[in-house]
């Protein structure tokens, strides 16, 4: 299956950072299939790009993904947040210049439920699902 760009993200990379911005205003960016797949794809492009997994100026850590948002809920969409994961694979010996972090929220307030969140460097997730 080929995954490709999607009109409701927009990406854009420069001085070492990536820019993801969700374009669905008329459904409050909520998140939808194709977005995951667009997701994924400018995901992937990020990766490939050596500067940025280096920290910005005058911060120590590289983050894997700033979101800026006054209140975020994220929603694992199976009862079993084992089911549903969002995780990182690269720490400080891994291709991150510093101490990496997956992510850094900026706003009033997050939530999540039925989630798994794995930001590690050298711990085996087990993904025992046949993936889509």
């Amino acid at each position: 299956m080929s995954i490709a760009p999607h009109e409701s993200i927009q990406y854009h990379s420069e001085g070492g950072i990536a820019t993801i911005t969700f374009n669905r205003p008329e459904s409050y960016n909520s998140f939808n299939r194709p977005m995951a797949l667009a997701m994924q794809y400018h995901l992937d492009q990020a990766a490939d790009d050596p500067a940025i997994r280096e920290p910005e100026d005058g911060e120590r850590a590289p983050y894997g993904m700033k979101i800026r948002c006054a209140w975020l809920r994220i929603y694992g969409l199976n009862l079993r947040p084992e089911n549903v994961v969002l995780a990182c694979n690269r720490g400080q010996t891994l291709g991150a210049k510093g101490n990496f972090t997956m992510f850094r929220f900026y706003g009033d307030g997050t939530s999540a439920e039925n989630i798994t969140f794995g930001n590690y460097c050298n711990v085996d997730l087990e993904f025992p699902l046949k993936p889509v």
